[in-house]
């Protein structure tokens, strides 16, 4: 199985552990995850979508099979790191799997883009949306950023990572960089992790040379790394104990029958799968927030994104942007001088090389971010 079909299975958790119960055990892993799922849904009220001038009324894909988009968030919060609060979104996708191309687009969203944050009446980092609003602001400010509409969500609590990992026996990774973050002190090489080290691999980033692109990667094998273990399962009472780590970590607003589709009529897109980024322009100079790190897009770079994901749900392209959408432009009055054409997933590829002297070249991290 391609890692990038792992990633997408393991987030869309149904589609292996809720959706279709394990091994000889399916027919009781079958209630059991009915009972799973009604304790993870959670319906949003998200601002109503038209992407297309011919839509009417919005219609949920899944009920006509039709291309399905998903906002996946790893939400940084909870006891692990000794807070109450609903957290950021640490780590966010977005999905799209189109059943009539058979094709899946993964977009990595960069949490320190700078945007207007919808229903708050603010503009700020994109990960502070789930902070403010939760699931709900989160979709209704995705879905204005990328002009698409995001049809379902699924929030997974970093405390589950802690949780699955220790229940699984551990993962095995090959750990990049040695580093120390919150008692958790890594070297360099292979390395066999409990549950809460593999939460601080897949958070830190203070000195990873490719910051928070680095810490993606790292929350990507992290993911994988579960995923491996998980197909190999073994026992009711192991597969008990993982479904009630997910049914008291994770919120959806998928039903079971949403996940019977799912698994019925959408699984074959997942054998062609596209990956994205969204790159801004690092700077700590945005007006009136001096000293702030954010990500700021350039308005080509912004309408590429937009018409790629668009042309995964089979929408058709876009020439303008929202006027309630921050650019480079719109803030600095130029265009930077950045290529943006590489798909290569590094963060010194994405430089300025005419910024000012004094002008930082990297997107240094939030003062405010316990995510290292």
């Amino acid at each position: 199985m391609k890692l990038r079909k792992k990633i997408i299975i393991i987030v869309v958790a149904a589609l292996i552990v809720v959706g279709t119960g394990v091994g000889a055990f399916a027919s009781i892993a079958i209630h059991d995850s009915k009972k799973a799922m009604n304790k993870m849904y959670k319906a949003v009220n998200k601002d109503s979508f038209k992407a297309d001038s011919k839509d009417s009324v919005y219609v949920d894909p899944l009920k006509s099979l039709k291309p399905v988009s998903f906002l996946l968030m790893g939400v940084d919060t909870g006891s692990v790191e000794g807070r109450s609060d609903r957290g950021r979104s640490d780590t966010t996708l977005v999905v799209t799997i189109n059943p009539l191309t058979r094709k899946t687009t993964i977009l990595s969203m960069e949490r320190d883009v700078y945007t207007q944050i919808v229903g708050h009446g603010t503009y700020d980092k994109y990960n502070t949306a789930y902070a403010f609003g939760g699931a709900e602001m989160a979709i209704n400010t995705t879905q204005q950023f990328l002009n698409i509409p995001i049809d379902h969500y699924i929030a997974v609590n970093m405390n589950a990572v802690v949780a699955m990992v220790d229940q699984l026996g551990g993962i095995d990774v090959d750990n990049p960089y040695a580093f120390s973050l919150d008692g958790v002190h890594l070297e360099k090489g292979p390395q066999h992790l409990n549950g809460y080290q593999a939460l601080q691999y897949a958070r830190y980033r203070h000195e990873d040379p490719e910051s928070d692109y680095g810490r993606q990667r790292r929350t990507r094998d992290v993911v994988v790394k579960i995923l491996d273990q998980l197909l190999s399962v073994k026992g009711v009472s192991q597969y008990k104990a993982l479904l009630d780590t997910m049914s008291t970590n994770v919120t959806t607003d998928l039903t079971w029958d949403d996940m019977l589709a799912l698994q019925k009529s959408y699984t074959p897109a997942l054998k062609d799968v596209d990956e994205l980024q969204v790159h801004g322009v690092g700077t700590m100079k945005f007006p009136g927030h001096a000293g702030v790190s954010y990500q700021v897009m350039p308005k080509d770079e912004l309408l590429r994104i937009q018409n790629e994901m668009r042309a995964s749900l089979g929408l058709d392209p876009v020439t303008d942007l929202s006027p309630n959408l921050t650019t480079y432009e719109s803030a600095f009055g130029y265009t930077p001088n950045y290529d943006f054409s590489t798909s290569a997933d590094t963060k010194t590829q994405f430089n300025n090389p005419n910024a000012a002297p004094d002008e930082p070249q990297d997107s240094m991290p939030d003062s405010t971010d316990s995510g290292k």
